[in-house]
Formats: C-alpha cells, structure tokens, sequence
C-alpha cells in the first residue's frame, strides 16, 4: 500500500516537473529512431513495413505531457535500445493526439493508462499488451507502462522475446540495463 501512494506521489511530482521547460527538453522520436519517419505512422503504413521487413510491430500509446511517457521514449531513443530493437520489431510511438489515427488506435489496443503498449504481428493480431499479470492475484492485470520494478522489467522483456524469438540473452540484459538508467528513481 505505502508503494502504491509513494509510487502516485512520485508520478505527479514527476509530471509536475516535466511541464517545466517543456520544449528545451522536447525529443522528436520520429527524427532519432532508426526508420523513423518525419510524419507519424499509421497503422495500414506500419502493417505494410511490418510485411516488407518481417517484423512485428511494438506501438507505444503516449501524449506529450506525460513524464513516464517522455522517459519510455528516452529509452527507445537510446542508441543501444534502438539498434537492438530495430534488428527484430518496429518501434512507432503513437501520440494519443498528434498521430493521425492515435486516439482509434488507443482505444482499440492501449491499456488503461500511459504510457501503455501494445505487440501486433504482420496482420496486427496481439501478440502481448503491457497488461501484465498482477503478483499474487489471480486473474488480475494491469498496465505496466514503463517497466519499473523486476516484475515490470521480467513482463516487459518476456513480451519482447515472444515477438522476437531471435533476440539474443545478452540483447536483453542490455535492454534491462536501460531500462533501469532510464527510470528516475535508480
């Protein structure tokens, strides 16, 4: 219980703070991950990239004034993560409001919550959504976001070998790694 209000008190603070400056600290995705382009993709755009390169495809629903959203795009922006994830999936950070199709492809696919992602294949059938199981709950999930916490950052790395079966072992311990430089709280 005093995690769960300790971890509220720290996402406002976090918010709070991400208003500050907002676009000094602006990091266009589509400009730094590779195979980004300029303009949002939309899903029948991903699909048919997503054929052409037999890659599955990692959405990762978003807005801009949301922190651990803009920490979940630090990490997917980090030259290590982008290069190893690219090799095996296509990462398209979905913007509720700015991609044109954002707000439909969230309610179709996203989880409660932000950031939230969802795993589509070539046809963009699930594969995993960060709903991941709750610890000790039988039947109950809820929406990682961000992984923070060894559950969070298992799950996550679990729905990435699902859809990547041919990630290497040391390519996801080096995706933990950044996951924890990348959470404010380590």
């Amino acid at each position: 219980m005093i995690h769960c209000v300790l971890r509220v008190i720290f996402v406002i603070l976090l918010v709070a703070s991400s208003c500050r400056n907002e676009e000094s600290r602006q990091v266009d995705a589509r400009k730094t991950i590779p195979g980004r382009t300029e303009e949002p993709e939309t899903l029948p755009v991903l699909i048919s990239k997503s054929r052409a390169e037999n890659k599955n495809i990692f959405l990762v629903f978003a807005f801009e004034k949301c922190g651990w959203c803009k920490i979940f795009e630090k990490y997917h922006n980090d030259p290590v993560v982008a290069e190893i994830l690219s090799r095996y999936i296509i990462v398209s950070m979905i913007d509720y409001d700015k991609t044109p199709d954002g707000k439909e492809l969230y309610q179709k696919y996203g989880s409660a919550g932000f950031p939230s992602w969802v795993i589509l294949d070539k046809n963009a059938r699930v594969i995993l959504t960060s709903e991941a199981p709750m610890r000790g709950v039988k039947d109950r999930k809820y929406n990682i976001g961000y992984p923070v916490g060894e559950h969070e950052m298992a799950y996550y790395i679990h729905a990435v070998k699902t859809s990547s079966p041919l990630i290497t072992s040391s390519e996801c311990k080096l995706l933990r790694e950044k996951l924890k430089f990348y959470h404010p709280g380590q």
